[in-house]
């Protein structure tokens, strides 16, 4: 049987360490499949549009059964397989057009998908209201004069076809329709009503189950010709703007709609957050999007009292300072501050010999031009693996093998997590080195490592009175 099993967690999530894994006899956990196209397969022609299909690979699985299947490396896409008997070869999957453009896979291509487990931020699954945008597909050498279509006709053929589907924002679903191939993408979806949006503190719904009580809104694009004419459109009731929110627009003109609650502990918002109890209303702040999206982040766990979960790149912690600051958030000021200090309070000089005994006793310290950085933890992250780093780059100048295998900049930004400090000056030419690293290369890394502290030991002075 060609099917490659995985160990997955407790929960069913993968658990994807390719050497250690641990394989396990249930064979629809999580497996290795090859796609193949399902309008290539007569065997399929009868099978439901929206719906994968695999091959009964064991008897203790009926003909028929249905799972929901994600791609192990992540996506939005949720896949609805059904087991038959020889309608396809045993380790593939057959997708149609739809599913292998939303997933971004191809006829004959390996891939890996484990069970979906929804998360309990998805719940509940159940859409009450899906918007689709709908185009015709055009094909060469027919007839391809605009379709009349319409809208409430349309919507309720696309709910008897989706109808106990899981999809998501972005993925498209063919449709034959009237003698027509239309296309349609799903633009939005939503979990709850309005008032429960209202009510809820965080609200983020990007793929449910369509079922019966599903309203089904179908429109078509604005800026491209969709090859329909939709009449009778079917629309969503009007709602009136959410209250209790603030539109907060950041220096670099994006936007943000926040409840208000959540804005509560920025001292500079106490203002907008009282007038919000009443009406929608818009705030402007002297903070870039990227890092207003890191703020929102930890208010959003401070308002579940989640602080110390917070993450953040150690190179986004000044300006998110900053940020604190200019919106007088004290706990993000104070989070900042203390991780800045951890920064400033493990740098010092090292001796050579410090670096060695280091790495004799497990530890992974490397030097890159004189910096010593501590790289253990990033190891199982690293793009070339586990292994390259100690095998090539312990106990020698790795300056050079920097240069040659980070071509792309943005690698130098991830040095300050690393950092720890300097190899004295003194000890520098005890460092082994086979080749230098090019001039230009280290004017550039210099200047994106700012962050340095001198490689000179401190001279005391004595003051006589």
């Amino acid at each position: 049987m060609a099917v490659r099993h995985v160990a997955v967690d407790p929960e069913g999530c993968s658990s994807l360490d390719e050497g250690d894994a641990e394989y396990i006899k249930d064979v629809w956990n999580a497996w290795e499949l090859q796609v193949v196209a399902k309008e290539g397969l007569e065997t399929c022609r009868n099978a439901r549009k929206t719906v994968a299909i695999l091959d009964q690979q064991d008897a203790a699985v009926d003909v028929g059964t249905e799972m929901e299947l994600v791609l192990d490396k992540g996506s939005d896409v949720v896949v609805t397989a059904v087991v038959q008997k020889g309608w396809v070869k045993p380790g593939c999957i057959a997708l149609g057009e739809d599913l292998r453009h939303s997933l971004h896979l191809v006829h004959h291509m390996n891939s890996r998908w484990v069970r979906y487990c929804p998360k309990p931020a998805e719940l509940p699954l159940d859409l009450l209201k899906l918007e689709l945008e709908v185009r015709r597909i055009k094909t060469s050498g027919k007839n391809n004069k605009i379709s009349e279509v319409d809208g409430v006709e349309l919507a309720a053929s696309l709910q008897e076809e989706l109808q106990g589907i899981i999809v998501a924002v972005g993925q498209v679903v063919l449709l034959p329709y009237q003698g027509v191939m239309l296309a349609a993408q799903v633009m939005g979806t939503s979990n709850l009503s309005e008032e429960e949006k209202e009510a809820a503190l965080f609200f983020h719904c990007y793929r449910g189950r369509v079922t019966t009580n599903t309203f089904i809104s179908v429109s078509v694009p604005d800026n491209i010709d969709a090859g329909i004419i939709l009449h009778n459109c079917t629309k969503a009731p009007e709602t009136t703007p959410a209250r209790g929110e603030v539109d907060v627009y950041t220096n670099d003109g994006e936007w943000f709609p926040v409840k208000k609650q959540i804005l509560r502990p920025c001292i500079s918002f106490t203002t907008h957050v009282r007038k919000a109890a009443g009406a929608r209303i818009s705030v402007h702040v002297d903070v870039p999007c990227l890092i207003f999206d890191k703020v929102l982040i930890f208010l959003e766990l401070q308002a579940q009292n989640k602080e110390r979960e917070y993450e953040v790149d150690i190179g986004a912690l000044e300006s998110l300072l900053t940020a604190a600051e200019v919106l007088n958030n004290c706990a993000l000021r104070d989070f900042c501050l203390d991780r800045l200090g951890d920064f400033s309070s493990r740098m010092r000089l090292y001796c050579w010999e410090e670096v060695i005994q280091n790495n004799s006793k497990g530890g992974v310290w490397i030097a890159i031009d004189g910096m010593v950085l501590d790289v253990k933890r990033w190891l199982p992250e690293h793009p070339g693996g586990q292994r390259i780093i100690p095998e090539q780059a312990k106990n020698v100048d790795s300056t050079t093998f920097f240069e040659v295998y980070h071509a792309s900049r943005e690698s130098f930004l991830y040095l300050k997590h690393f950092y720890i400090g300097e190899v004295q000056e003194d000890d520098l030419c005890l460092i082994p080195r086979s080749t230098l690293p090019s001039e230009e290369f280290l004017v550039q890394l210099r200047e994106y490592t700012d962050f340095r502290i001198s490689n000179k030991p401190a001279v005391e002075t004595f003051k006589s009175f």
